[in-house]
């Protein structure tokens, strides 16, 4: 195969050209088309013979442009419907990290919520332990009021009854000893109860 005639560095292609500005994504596709139209024309350039013209024409209506352009587009098309498929991944990979990072907040908010409630808690708790204890002190101060006064009245009986039994030996001393002489209510004297 010789080499099909391109253009430039001063050098005229054997046909038409422009330029044009190509989508990235489609640049791929449209550098085949132009490798294959070359390829169309270098077979076409390469051939002798007085159907030269006959032979473009049939090379051109085989693998015409058009034709060429449309499985060319098709092949751009699925190239596009990649793009858009990344896109759309990459759309949904973001909204995905963004899901993710909002749920991470919201455990890290419950994790705050939860260990504050567990701090109100210990306070509340550590709170009725101080009163707890203070009615404990409370409590273990009027047992020991109470173990006193017990001991008060004991001691009252006691006395009570070290009174009692003197009384009861002053009563028996009084109605044995009749030669006392004490003074009764007809002599005008108060009287003792006894």
């Amino acid at each position: 195969m010789v080499d099909p005639g391109k253009g430039g560095k001063g050098k005229k292609a054997p046909y038409d050209s422009t330029l044009v500005r190509v989508p990235l994504p489609l640049k791929p596709l449209v550098k085949s088309l132009i490798f294959a139209w070359r390829n169309q024309l270098g077979s076409i350039l390469n051939t002798n013979g007085d159907s030269l013209r006959h032979q473009v024409e049939s090379a051109l209506a085989a693998a015409s442009p058009e034709q060429i352009a449309v499985n060319e587009l098709s092949r751009g098309d699925k190239a596009i419907n990649k793009l858009d498929q990344q896109s759309e991944n990459a759309f949904l990979l973001k909204r995905l990290e963004t899901a993710e990072r909002l749920i991470g907040r919201r455990l890290l908010e419950m994790a705050l919520r939860e260990e504050q409630t567990q701090k109100k808690q210990e306070l509340a708790i550590a709170k009725l332990a101080n009163e707890n204890s203070s009615l404990y002190r409370q409590m273990n101060d009027l047992v020991l009021k109470a173990e006193e006064w017990a001991d008060r009245a004991q001691d009252a009986e006691a006395k009570l009854d070290v009174l009692t039994a003197e009384i009861t030996q002053l009563r028996e001393l009084v109605q044995g000893d009749e030669q006392l002489n004490l003074p009764t209510s007809e002599s005008g004297g108060d009287q003792i109860l006894i």
